[in-house]
């Protein structure tokens, strides 16, 4: 029967020891940096203290220790029950504060300041410890944005492609983020404790899955492998020996095989993912604006009340006297005919100057937070986009909105300029590989399919002299579905023609019967793109019937008479039935990609250009993922 893990306990005052040996330590930061990576914003770290995170590992009998000089510390897997683990209040809420730490840093100081601001209202009838508090809540949480947006922009990136394969592996496998032992003769000796102890902890997590389905173990040996990263190791010697000893099983007391890797990446931090800095700033902007309005209602408050009682000449006495006498101060000068009667306004106004100041510090920063944010975006896919294409794929674009939209995707994903090739029936725009995929960018002259330059005849072309293995139309449509919303990504399922009609009169008046058929697109690109849509941030995505009619739509009547006799379509446009009609034909496999711009009504240039920027942001994302990097026969061999 496994060891009890209330045998393992280590009490408080020893973790603390432990800790600061630890910060004594020849690697010292790069062990605490393991133990305690910082959050995203890296500005606030994801983990409480030291000593407390050894607390709570001793709790849960994952802490191997030898007196006050060496620890060593195990994580378990990040998949799956931790059944081994002892409940109770006390376990849950140390748990709960060493996981919600940034959180925790974030929130509770501000809302203690803003509570004691309260109960000093409640005592303090004139108001001068609240705004005292308040001021001191407000820094607080300034302060701590402003630190998250300032630090990236100094903090060093780490490895990406290293850290994400530890994420993956952390996830699957014990890990000992933290292995401290100052006595090089000693070094073994702690690390076979730690296997003794991950075998028991192994053992208690086995026999408790074992009782949970009234199921019996018998042992026959433990094999398993702890992931050790060369950053969690405190000293040269440590790093060393255990790097000697990594990858090698071992046997080791009564068949149990525990072996260890070491990885030279560093847990927890993963791609540095910016937070968003437009977003934060609006969020910013709006509690400024909030602040603003709310001390303006108290700075009227308190004017009133004392011009009540008082002789006033320029009091505050009304709203918006109080609102524009704020404002000067928040450019740093003083109205006329404006004067403060009460040390409250003038304090808030003394407050209001260093807000706007703050506010000027945050705009700033986050528009340089917004360009890396960027460059960064496109470095990271240049570097997983590899430039050595299998595949060929045919983008066919007509409006020149959507022909710029999508060379200008590609031109800010790959930082050069493309120029069209004359060489063929076509002008082409050879945009180089991107993840074993070689794109070509090609324009229709006219709008519609039927043009003798229209959407049919330059696919056909272009599909001769290219010859892809797929092809994607892309652009700008009208939405009809109630939930298209103008720069939603619409994908077809299924394309009609509504060209194709029969006219017949009935009682004197004419109608057309629709005979159009519905042209089924490319089931590899339409099973990728809903694959894909899942985790798509850019804009909303929806997949349906798109019409196709050589008739450009700008009528309120006329959508409504589509909406009444299509009820699934969700958008249309003019072209996409001619490009697929044309790609089955040719046995292309291809698939309509737009966006849209528009309700059939009302259209505008701004929404026009949003429209085909995301559609081509969407096409790209698609080639990114690597679902075009097969040939479709090399796809459908495997199915």
């Amino acid at each position: 029967m496994a060891q009890p893990v209330s045998d393992w306990h280590v009490p408080f005052a020893q973790c603390r020891a432990i800790a600061r040996g630890v910060r004594r330590a020849q690697h010292a930061k790069a062990a605490i940096n393991t133990v305690r990576p910082r959050g995203v914003a890296g500005f606030i770290r994801n983990r409480a203290p030291l000593a407390l995170v050894l607390y709570l590992a001793a709790t849960e009998g994952r802490l191997v220790v030898q007196g006050t000089t060496a620890v060593a510390m195990l994580e378990p897997r990040a998949v799956g029950e931790k059944t081994w683990q002892p409940k109770g209040l006390r376990l849950g809420s140390l748990s709960f504060v060493d996981r919600r730490w940034s959180v925790l840093l974030f929130a509770a100081p501000a809302f203690i300041l803003l509570g004691l601001s309260l109960l000093a209202f409640a005592v303090d009838a004139s108001g001068t410890s609240t705004l005292v508090g308040v001021a001191l809540a407000l820094g607080y949480v300034l302060v701590v944005y402003l630190g998250m947006l300032v630090y990236p922009l100094f903090a060093r990136s780490p490895k990406t492609q290293e850290d994400l394969g530890w994420s993956d592996a952390a996830a699957r496998q014990w890990t000992m983020p933290l292995f401290h032992q100052e006595n090089e003769n000693r070094i073994d000796e702690l690390f076979d404790q730690v296997r003794t102890r991950l075998t028991r902890l192994i053992a208690i997590e086995t026999e408790r899955h074992a009782q949970d389905r009234d199921a019996r173990v018998t042992y026959q040996g433990t094999t398993a492998e702890v992931l050790c990263p060369l950053s969690g190791m405190t000293t040269d010697q440590a790093r060393l020996r255990l790097n000697r000893l990594s990858g090698a099983y071992n046997p080791f007391k009564d068949g149990h095989n525990i072996a260890i890797r070491v990885s030279s990446s560093v847990p927890g931090r993963g791609k540095r993912i910016p937070i968003k800095p437009i977003s934060f700033f609006r969020l910013f902007a709006v509690a400024v604006i909030a602040a603003v309005m709310g001390n303006a209602l108290l700075v009227n408050d308190f004017e009133r009340d004392f011009c009540a009682v008082h002789t006033c000449t320029g009091g505050l006495v009304e709203y918006g006297q109080a609102l524009l006498w704020l404002l000067y101060q928040a450019i740093w000068q003083q109205p006329a005919r404006l004067t403060p009667m009460t040390d409250v306004a003038l304090t808030l106004g003394w407050l209001m100057r260093w807000l706007a100041l703050a506010f000027v510090l945050v705009a700033v920063t986050a528009a340089v937070r917004l360009r890396a944010a960027r460059i960064e975006a496109i470095k990271s896919r240049q570097e997983a986009w590899q430039l050595m294409g299998s595949t060929r794929l045919l983008i066919v674009t007509v409006a020149d909105v959507e022909r710029d939209a999508m060379l200008d995707e590609i031109e800010e994903l790959k930082q050069e300029k493309l120029s069209p090739r004359f060489d063929g029936p076509v002008p082409v725009w050879s945009a180089g590989s991107i993840n074993d995929t070689e794109i070509f960018v090609v324009q229709a002259g006219m709008q519609g399919e039927a043009n003798y330059a229209g959407s049919i005849h330059v696919t056909a072309r272009a599909i001769r002299h290219v010859a892809p293995d797929y092809a994607i139309i892309t652009g700008i449509c009208y939405g009809l579905d109630a939930a298209t919303q103008p720069g939603h990504v619409l994908v077809a399922s299924e394309i009609m023609d509504l060209n194709h009609g029969k006219l017949h009169d009935v009682l004197g008046e004419t109608f057309e019967l629709p005979r159009g058929p519905r042209v089924p697109v490319s089931h590899l690109l339409l099973e990728a793109s809903r694959a894909l849509s899942r985790g798509w941030t850019r804009t909303a995505i929806h997949i349906g019937l798109m019409l196709s009619w050589n008739k450009l739509v700008n009528s309120q009547l006329t959508v409504e008479q589509l909406i009444n006799d299509y009820p699934d379509a969700i958008g249309g446009d003019m072209e996409g039935h001619g490009f697929q009609a044309t790609t089955i034909g040719t046995r292309v496999d291809s698939i309509l990609i737009k966006a849209v711009s528009d309700k059939g009504v009302h259209k505008n240039d701004r929404d026009q250009v949003r429209a085909a920027r995301n559609a081509a942001a969407f096409v790209l994302h698609l080639v990114g993922s690597g679902a075009l990097s097969r040939t479709p026969e090399e796809q459908r061999a495997q199915s």
